[in-house]
């Protein structure tokens, strides 16, 4: 649900939500592209400025949200079961490391279930990409599993999350982690990901 993916509003601002903010929103349901439509449904999602891009399937609904330090886009299936975040803030005097364990820790502070946290550790992607990895699972019913992989990239931090319930099927698993492993970084960063 919404709770999950409402936590990544700014580290300072998150408790704060009756004050007002320079959040904006802008909600809209993938339906149509201009990109080409390819085999299954699928084209490429590419952030309006460049930044980066992804390869999504039609009907998704896609969620952004800007912050002060953040954006962050969020994409879920028509289920609203599944869903992939991108966020991403500047790196200045902030790393890896510190990014998940705040991500994660915010995620269980907003849970009102039983969190559990895994330590992160280094993950090289099938593009070759070293990302740092980090697994937290909600124990809700059913059990809700984060799975974060954490990569800085031309002077900003970037978290691409799978959201997933653990009764996914497995053919539902590999078209999330398909979208995750289709992330790349646009051109406007840096030709050489």
């Amino acid at each position: 649900g919404w709770v999950y993916a409402r936590y990544i509003t700014g580290f300072e601002e998150l408790f704060a939500e009756e004050q007002p903010t320079t959040e904006t929103q802008e909600s809209t349901s993938i339906q149509k592209s201009e990109s080409p439509v390819g085999e299954g449904g699928q084209f490429v999602f590419s952030h309006p400025e460049g930044l980066f891009s992804l390869q999504m399937r039609m009907g998704w609904d896609n969620n952004r949200e800007n912050q002060d330090y953040f954006e962050k886009y969020i994409f879920r299936d028509p289920s609203r079961e599944m869903g992939i975040w991108v966020v991403h803030t500047s790196s200045e005097d902030y790393s890896e490391d510190e990014f998940y364990r705040d991500l994660a820790s915010l995620l269980m502070e907003r849970s009102s279930a039983r969190t559990e946290i895994s330590p992160s550790a280094r993950r090289k992607a099938d593009s070759g990409l070293d990302w740092l990895y980090g697994k937290v699972e909600i124990k809700s019913e059913p059990l809700k599993i984060h799975e974060y992989w954490i990569k800085e990239h031309a002077g900003r931090l970037w978290a691409v999350v799978e959201v997933y319930p653990q009764t996914v099927t497995e053919t539902a698993s590999k078209r999330l982690s398909a979208i995750r492993r289709s992330f790349s970084f646009g051109t406007e960063l840096d030709s050489n990901q």
